[in-house]
């Protein structure tokens, strides 16, 4: 606020009646500028005050931003580590099955039948049967504060029937989940791959152990000192022995 000073106007008899008298009248002008200019040091200081103190605030604030922004990006790291963990369990497991599993494995005409019918129906029995396990199946693991989780499925594509046997297309959807303890957050991933089985009275083409060439003397040695491939002859011909015996049983 800005006030106005105006000096009398009146007559002197002398100098020193003149100088007094002027002094006397501009003397409040005087004492108000002086205390207009320490209101506006303090202003001053209060205005910078503020400004640091903005400053010092807003450092501390974007300093919060930047710590959480750099535990959000590590804890991203980690999930996608820990789903892609449950991917390589889910496969790992599915293919230990099959390793597993003797191949051909000997039908009767009725399994056969039923499991013809059960594929057309789009059913996953045949599946089932040729791991050993109910579907879905899954598998989880952990390693400190890191877990993963693994659901394995089959889903039926496609069926191509032909007069003794089938061919039956399934699509495996491998699905995984990655977690860290104490965060909310979660990571998913899948991975898709397709199974083909064959089931009935199959062409000797379609039997793996049918060797499509001749075999010198020392092929066949090293074949026939292969361990997986005496595993595999072994498993096929108890289960030759096992299928001719029931139907000798049954006819008689």
């Amino acid at each position: 606020m800005k006030f106005l000073c105006f000096p009398r106007m009146q007559l002197w008899h002398s100098d020193a009646d003149w100088n007094a008298d002027l002094k006397q009248q501009w003397q409040p002008c005087i004492d108000q500028k002086i205390k207009t200019r320490k209101g506006a040091m303090t202003l001053v200081a209060v205005f910078l005050f503020f400004i640091f103190s903005t400053l010092g605030l807003s450092m501390l604030y974007f300093s919060q931003i930047y710590l959480k922004l750099s535990a959000y990006k590590k804890n991203s790291t980690l999930l996608a580590y820990a789903s892609e963990n449950g991917i390589k369990l889910g496969f790992d497991h599915l293919l230990n099955l099959l390793s597993q599993t003797v191949s051909p494995s000997l039908l009767s005409s009725h399994e056969s039948i039923e499991l013809r019918e059960d594929t057309i129906n789009k059913g996953s029995e045949i599946v089932e049967k040729l791991l050993g396990l109910r579907l879905p199946f899954q598998n989880s693991q952990a390693w400190e504060h890191l877990w993963w989780e693994s659901i394995t499925n089959f889903y039926f594509e496609k069926i191509e029937e032909k007069e003794d046997y089938f061919h039956a297309t399934y699509k495996t959807a491998i699905s995984s989940v990655g977690k860290i303890k104490n965060f909310k957050e979660a990571k998913k991933s899948s991975l898709e791959a397709r199974l083909g089985i064959f089931a009935g009275n199959l062409p000797l083409p379609y039997i793996p152990l049918l060797v499509d060439k001749k075999l010198d003397p020392d092929q066949k040695n090293d074949l026939s000192r292969n361990p997986e491939f005496q595993e595999i002859k072994n498993g096929l011909y108890r289960q030759l022995a096992d299928y001719f015996r029931q139907r000798v049983h049954k006819e008689y």
